[in-house]
């Protein structure tokens, strides 16, 4: 357990051992000062940012410290180091001094040391000698200076008992000799001609080196170790500049092979080029130009990779001769290459360079074939990317005229039998395709023209839905109009107002006419102030059959008043309904024909055209001013004051239908009341408590059906009903006809 507990990695055991590593550091080292450095900002072990440790010692005044230190007595050593390390300046009766220190002051004054060291570069301490920067140097200096001598006789007669001095001299020249040749070996210049020569020649001197020196003949020994020496120092020579030129060539070769592999690859991108383009003719121009750039790039690469250099034709040639079967049949198509480059090379009688700077110029030439394809290229691409923004805006347009096409609603027209509609959409479509296809074209102008005409389609098939739209809602509006203008007929006979109606009646009907026969006119405009006026006159009809029947009325309540004259003075003691006789106060009209309205229908689902402002008309002739007093017509959809029933019109959408409007006589209320009076229906309904303040108020059955909530409430508070025999007032009225709300 304790082991375990040991054995158990801490934050704490891991710092102290930390610790005691830099500790044991400090201690085997010369430690002259501790400061902390930071040796890289990766807190990596064992690596040094020197940039980094600079900045910090210069920070940190180190480096100011040691100028300082420098500028004193940097170098301190004891006297008894001092002396143990530099006995060799120990004067004579040196070992008679017992004081280190006055040893030491001996020893600085030494012949040698005295020469070379002033006395103003170091100082006696008390325990130390304090040296100025450099002064331990040179005392070291001076001290191998003195010993050299002796360390050379020791070497004299160490090689005395090897052997003489001239075999010690033939085994160097030997072992230089032989360094080369492995030189040569390593970097593949040993079968270059002239390397071979030169170690041929070595090895010529070393045997008659070898000769010499084992004959008893010094004289001669000591010249063929010369020669030796000189033969040698030529095979270094001559392996180096060997070496030195194979470099050079395999650099060029390798930058000219880059120069045609970067060619090749943008020959390569030439073809992916052409393959992008439109046009036929470009394509095979620009592949035709890319194709002969490359044939010509590999024709240099040939070149380069046959025409061998000598020392590889004379390794191949060499291995040939030495090594295995594949070493031989590779040396033999060398050899061979080798032969024809230098038939070649005979035959057109050019030197090395100028061979060279042939194959410089052929790849020059294979380069500017590629420029000059990349250029073609350029202008290809441009014409591409003019087609590409020429497409983009056509199909833009196309796109625009299919969804302007697409907003054409014409299952309505199907549905309503209406077959110009749908054949001038089927047109459009057929010019849009026409168009899509045609933008595949590479002549931009047969596109452009394409374009205009399916647009030109489009505005056909627009133009010819808006125009049966109107048509259509024309339709609706004069159907409307012919039937309110039978109601507004029917109501003038019942009324006996055939007479005063009768050529305002006409008017209308040929208006209406005009504007049926304007439903097959081409311009729309026609169509819609043809309609518009249609609908002006059949208001005027209305409004007129209204000013008569409002006149017919107040005759008749002129002469109710005056049967009446008997109820004057109770009258001015009690209100009478506002909407009965109210002195001052505008009669309310008992009698409405209902208007008609232009139905603005838009079933082509594109919008009008333009907006409907027609004149009013002028009066017809053979009328009075206020017989057709005309107002100018606001086109809104039909909303009649009738309740309404809601049918599907011939197109397919839900048109308003106003109902016949209901025409009160005299022959209706006696139907109505069965026969009875305003005293039966009193009776019927109890309301015999307010029987008086009912006759006060209203005449008969007709007054209390025209009664409207306002006068209910009015009657209602007349007579001081609550709120049961209220509700079941306004009950019977509503019963009775009343247009009052529940």
């Amino acid at each position: 357990k304790a082991a375990k507990k040991a054995s158990k990695q801490t934050v704490a055991n891991k710092y102290l051992g930390q610790l005691n590593t830099l500790v044991n550091d400090l201690r085997q080292s010369s430690t002259r000062f501790v400061r902390c450095i930071k040796t890289n900002n990766e807190k990596l072990p064992a690596k040094l940012d020197k940039p980094l440790v600079l900045r910090q010692l210069i920070c940190s005044g180190v480096m100011a410290a040691l100028e300082v230190r420098r500028a004193g007595f940097p170098t301190r050593i004891p006297f008894r180091d001092f002396v143990r390390e530099f006995r060799a300046f120990t004067p004579r009766g040196g070992r008679h001094y017992t004081d280190d220190k006055e040893l030491a002051a001996k020893m600085m004054q030494h012949p040698h040391v005295a020469q070379k060291v002033k006395s103003s570069t170091y100082r006696l301490g008390v325990s130390k000698l304090f040296l100025q920067a450099e002064i331990l140097y040179e005392l070291e200096s001076i001290k191998n200076n003195m010993l050299y001598p002796f360390v050379r006789r020791l070497q004299r007669w160490w090689v005395k008992l090897q052997g003489s001095i001239l075999q010690r001299k033939f085994k160097r020249c030997s072992a230089d000799l032989s360094e080369a040749m492995t030189e040569a070996s390593i970097k593949a210049v040993s079968a270059v001609a002239y390397v071979i020569e030169s170690i041929a020649v070595g090895e010529r001197a070393k045997e008659k080196a070898s000769v010499a020196v084992s004959s008893s003949a010094t004289p001669v020994a000591v010249e063929a170790i010369v020669e030796f020496r000189k033969a040698v120092d030529h095979v270094k020579k001559i392996v180096a500049a060997a070496v030195a030129q194979k470099e050079e060539a395999y650099r060029i070769r390798a930058v000219l092979l880059s120069e045609i592999d970067s060619g090749n690859e943008r020959c390569s991108a030439l073809i992916e080029v052409a393959n992008s383009l439109y046009d036929p003719k470009d394509v095979e121009i620009l592949r035709t130009h890319a194709k002969d750039a490359e044939k010509a790039l590999a024709a240099c690469r040939t070149e380069l990779m046959t025409v061998a250099t000598q020392w590889e034709t004379a390794t191949l040639r060499l291995s040939s001769e030495q090594g295995p079967h594949t070493l031989r049949r590779a040396g033999t198509k060398a050899s061979l290459d080798n032969q024809r480059s230098s038939r070649e090379l005979d035959a057109s009688a050019m030197t090395p360079e100028e061979a060279n700077a042939a194959r410089r110029k052929r790849l020059d030439h294979a380069m500017t074939l590629v420029r000059e394809a990349e250029t073609k290229s350029q202008v290809m691409l441009e014409r591409k990317r003019a087609m590409d923004e020429a497409r983009a805006e056509f199909q833009g347009s196309l796109d625009l005229a299919s969804e302007r096409l697409s907003a054409i609603q014409v299952d309505v027209f199907i549905i309503s039998g209406i077959k110009t509609v749908s054949n001038a959409v089927a047109l459009a479509r057929e010019a849009i395709f026409a168009a899509q296809k045609a933008l595949q074209a590479i002549d931009p102008e047969p596109v452009k023209m394409a374009v205009e005409e399916a647009t030109q389609a489009v505005e056909n098939a627009l133009a010819t839905a808006q125009h049966e739209a109107a048509r259509v809602a024309a339709m609706v509006t004069l159907d409307e109009s012919e039937k309110t203008l039978v109601e507004i007929e029917y109501s003038a006979q019942e009324q006996g107002f055939s007479e005063s109606l009768k050529n305002v009646i006409l008017i209308a009907q040929e208006a209406i006419a005009t504007a049926r026969q304007a439903c097959s006119y081409p311009d729309v405009h026609v169509l819609t102030n043809s309609t518009q006026r249609a609908v002006d006159a059949v208001n005027g009809c209305g409004e007129l059959l209204e000013r008569e029947t409002a006149r017919k009325r107040a005759a008749e309540k002129a002469k109710f008043d005056k049967l009446l004259g008997i109820w004057d003075a109770r009258a001015s003691s009690s209100s009478v309904p506002r909407f009965a006789r109210k002195d001052g106060a505008q009669p309310k009209p008992l009698f409405r024909v209902p208007r008609v309205k232009v139905v603005n229908e838009d079933v082509s689902g594109v919008g009008s055209s333009s907006d409907v402002a027609a004149n009013p008309p002028s009066p017809p002739q053979g009328t009075s001013p206020e017989a057709t007093t005309f107002t100018s017509p606001t086109i809104v959809p039909i909303k009649a004051p009738h309740p309404t029933n809601t049918q599907l019109s011939p197109t397919g959408m839900k048109k308003t239908v106003m109902e016949t409007p209901v025409v009160s006589t005299s022959a209706d209320i006696g139907n109505k009341a069965d026969g009875k009076g305003l005293d039966t229906w009193i009776d019927a309904n109890s309301f015999s408590k307010y029987s008086t303040q009912i006759k006060n108020l209203v005449d008969d059955l007709d007054d209390l059906r025209e009664i409207e909530d306002a006068d209910a409430d009015e009657v209602i508070k007349e007579c001081g009903m609550a709120k049961i025999p209220a509700r079941r007032f306004k009950k019977a009225l509503i019963e009775l006809g009343a247009r009052i709300s529940k």
